[in-house]
């Protein structure tokens, strides 16, 4: 039988990261909660005393995508995202049972490179637009003058967790572990 020649027997997905992750999606949950709230307080003030906030909403979206950026990592470790199984279908279909873990291995090793690859652009692309947003203090046009260079640090480190995650998940590949393998 085949068997990869880079397999590290030892390595498993770090608990203390697993854990890091959830806490994250956690936080991020309580802020969509927070958004929610939000949007309810301002509803309210506005149908009912006829007096809207004008900085819920800057708020609210940094906040919406502060708590995206902070659940990627998560997602990704717990397998929620959604993926296209086409390949992995036909690989089912068309190799013996026995002879599997290789395509199927090679298949998602390819997935989660090309997914840090994308990472690594977003990341770079909102370093450089934070930059520039910070060097010329620009801010948003609302009532509530927030900083555009916030909004940037928040990809960022979105960025950072999920490739920290991606590169922990493709070490994983070359274990006996089927977790970020299987459907």
């Amino acid at each position: 039988m085949f068997t990869l020649k880079f397999r590290i027997k030892k390595y498993r997905y770090p608990r203390w990261y697993y854990e890091f992750n959830r806490k994250l999606a956690i936080i991020g949950g309580s802020l969509v909660f927070v958004v929610a709230c939000l949007y309810a307080f301002n509803a309210v003030s506005r149908y009912f005393f006829r007096h809207p906030f004008s900085f819920v909403t800057p708020i609210a979206e940094y906040m919406f995508c502060f708590s995206m950026f902070l659940c990627f990592g998560s997602t990704l470790q717990t397998n929620g995202l959604v993926g296209v199984d086409i390949l992995r279908r036909f690989i089912d279909r068309h190799t013996p049972p026995r002879l599997h873990r290789v395509p199927v291995r090679t298949l998602a090793l390819f997935g989660y490179l090309q997914a840090l690859f994308y990472v690594f652009f977003l990341a770079r692309g909102a370093w450089t637009m934070g930059v520039h947003a910070f060097s010329i203090n620009s801010v948003t046009e609302s009532a509530l003058p927030l900083p555009q260079w916030l909004i940037y640090a928040f990809i960022v480190l979105g960025c950072v967790i999920l490739a920290i995650t991606i590169l922990l998940i493709i070490l994983t590949l070359f274990t006996d572990d089927d977790t970020y393998v299987t459907n």
